[in-house]
């Protein structure tokens, strides 16, 4: 209970509201349906219920159909169920209840993908981003950060319409080709820009300048804030390594980084990060709080 209340005093403080919020984003609505499903995960790792599981993974495709990775996240979560070692019937049903979130993952995602397949009239998964995705990152002109550009005449397909979204499906696997094939020939660039991808992700946000205006003022906030969250979020995951939320969080972190790397980076698109970290943060400040309270009893 108490790490709850300090969860939600941090997330009250977190300046993504002062951004996100204002915005028409599918981030709200993503972070909204990943924090449900992850409570039905830390339920899951306590008592198995197929239900549960069902729901769950539902969940997790929901927040698919906002942002593509929470397949991943699901996926993540399943395996780390998985690892626990056991379902509704003991050690010896270890992979029900994995395979029924993955059950819930693919049930919910499968109606898009039909809907999909008769507008493309091709198999289109959950969407056509992935690709283009790829691509900002990885191109000759690709700084790690988001700039919208396209191959060839892709930009003039994009904005041209065409029947059963024709022209969206050509520019997404246009961008796909060029993107793996410059991936492939120019091995050199790709790998430079991944240390500046990584900082983008993990450093905090460059601060304002020494000033009093509103703008300066949120930026110091925003920096200050992110470095608090990484110092205490890391302690916090070291404190809960080795348990089932310990294996999920540090497997989402390390695939959304990969990600991240692998196509571009952005400040604003950490923001489930953000939101995840808020976990270990509330172990660590209630476990500060726990030793403090102990400390002062023994005095």
């Amino acid at each position: 209970m108490r790490e709850a209340l300090i969860a939600a005093g941090w997330l009250l403080l977190n300046p993504v509201w002062f951004i996100v919020p204002q915005q028409a984003v599918s981030e709200n609505l993503f972070i909204f349906l990943v924090v449900l499903a992850l409570s039905l995960f830390l339920a899951l790792a306590k008592r198995p219920q197929p239900v549960w599981a069902l729901l769950m993974g539902l969940l997790f495709a929901a927040s698919a159909l906002t942002r593509e990775v929470g397949l991943i996240y699901g996926l993540v979560a399943a395996l780390a169920l998985w690892r626990i070692g056991y379902g509704p019937k003991g050690k010896g049903s270890r992979w029900a209840i994995p395979l029924i979130a993955v059950g819930g993952l693919a049930i919910g995602i499968l109606p898009w993908t039909i809907r999909n397949a008769v507008v493309y009239k091709k198999l289109v998964p959950i969407t056509t981003n992935s690709n283009i995705n790829l691509y900002i990152g990885n191109n000759p002109k690709a700084t790690g950060d988001f700039i919208w550009v396209l191959p060839g005449d892709g930009i003039k397909l994009w904005n041209t319409y065409a029947p059963n979204g024709a022209n969206e499906i050509k520019v997404s696997e246009m961008a796909g080709r060029e993107a793996v094939r410059y991936m492939k020939d120019n091995p050199d660039k790709v790998v430079a820009l991944w240390p500046w991808k990584l900082a983008k992700v993990w450093l905090p946000p460059e601060p304002g300048k020494w000033a009093l205006d509103k703008d300066s003022v949120f930026r110091w906030y925003r920096t200050m804030f992110w470095i608090a969250t990484l110092i205490l979020g890391l302690w916090g995951l070291l404190m809960i390594r080795g348990t089932p939320l310990g294996w999920y969080l540090w497997g989402i972190i390390f695939l959304t980084t990969a990600v991240h790397v692998i196509t571009y980076s952005r400040i604003e698109h950490r923001s489930p990060l953000d939101f995840l970290l808020v976990i270990p943060v509330s172990v660590a400040i209630a476990a500060a709080f726990g030793v403090r309270t102990a400390a002062k009893g023994r005095a």
